[in-house]
C-alpha cells in the first residue's frame, strides 16, 4: 500500500499513524490530523526499482545477425499495487482525552503522586506523560496541546491530569475573596502574594494548584492557536502577575 501522492500528501514532514485495535486509524503531522481511506483502483500499478535498469547482454550471434552491437535495457517488475490510501483532513479525535486526565485528578496538598509513577494494576490509574498522551490520543502534537489547554490540564511531576473540581472551585473563591480584601485589581493579581496567602489560610491548597488556577482563569487560557499560545500558557504558571479574565472565571 502507499499514501496517494496528492496536494494534501505533499510536504507533510514527519508523520505518524495512530489508533487502537477498535479505532479508525488516522495519520498525524506536527499540526494536522487526516483520515486514512483505502481506495481500490481498476488499474493495476506495476512497481520496479528505480536504482537503474538491469541490462541483458545479447549473445554475439543475435547481435551479428541483426547488425546491432551493445546492450538491451530490461525492466524487472517486482510488485504490483491495486489499491492505495487517500488522506482526508479531519478534526482531531480528542474525545477520550478528558477521561485519561480525569482518571487520577490532582488533589492539592494531599496528593501523593510519586516523581516516577510505576504502572501497577493494584493501585489507582497512572497519569500519563506528554509523550504517552501523544501516542494514546488521535491528534497531532499541536492539536493535543490545544486540547490540554481547553481541558485546563496540569503537569504533576511531568505527568498530566486535571485539578479536582471541588478544589478548583474552592481556590477561585479564595482568590476572589483575597482580591476584594487586599484591593488587588483583577487585571493585575500579584501571583506570589496570592499563592502565599492561599496556602497559609486554606488547608489543602498547594502552590501548584493555586498557580494553575490563576493561569487557567486568566487571559492566557482564552482560545488561541500556534506554538506561541502553548508556550505562553505553560509559562503563565510562573509569572509574578496575572490578569484574570471574566470570560475564563
Amino acid at each position: 500500500m502507499r499514501v496517494a501522492h496528492s496536494r494534501n500528501a505533499r510536504n507533510l514532514g514527519r508523520v505518524s499513524i495512530k489508533g487502537g485495535r477498535n479505532d479508525e486509524a488516522v495519520l498525524c503531522t506536527a499540526d494536522k490530523t487526516f483520515m486514512l481511506r483505502l481506495a481500490e483502483s481498476s488499474n493495476v500499478m506495476l512497481l520496479a526499482p528505480n536504482t537503474g535498469h538491469k541490462r541483458k547482454q545479447r549473445d554475439e550471434t543475435t547481435a551479428t545477425e541483426e547488425g546491432a552491437a551493445g546492450d538491451e535495457e530490461a525492466l524487472e517488475v517486482q510488485a504490483s499495487v491495486s489499491a492505495h490510501f487517500e488522506i482526508i483532513r479531519c478534526a482531531p479525535k480528542t474525545g477520550g482525552l478528558l477521561a485519561l486526565l480525569s482518571a487520577r485528578p490532582h488533589l492539592g496538598a494531599s496528593d501523593t503522586e510519586p516523581a516516577e509513577a510505576a504502572p501497577d494494576a493494584s493501585t489507582s490509574p497512572s497519569r500519563l506523560t506528554l509523550a504517552e498522551l501523544e501516542v494514546a490520543v488521535q491528534a497531532s502534537g499541536a492539536e493535543l496541546r490545544a486540547a490540554l489547554r481547553k481541558a485546563r490540564a496540569l503537569a504533576v511531576n511531568g505527568r498530566w491530569c486535571v485539578l479536582d473540581g471541588q478544589l478548583e472551585q474552592d481556590i477561585m473563591e479564595a482568590v476572589l475573596s483575597l482580591c476584594t480584601e487586599h484591593e488587588w485589581p483583577l487585571n493585575a493579581v500579584p501571583v506570589r502574594n496570592c499563592v502565599e496567602l492561599c496556602c497559609e489560610q486554606f488547608a489543602g491548597f498547594d502552590e501548584l494548584s493555586v498557580r494553575h488556577c490563576l493561569r487557567s482563569h486568566s487571559a492566557q487560557s482564552l482560545p488561541a492557536d500556534g506554538p506561541a499560545a502553548w508556550e505562553a500558557w505553560v509559562n503563565a504558571a510562573s509569572l509574578e502577575e496575572l490578569a484574570l479574565d471574566p470570560r475564563a472565571i
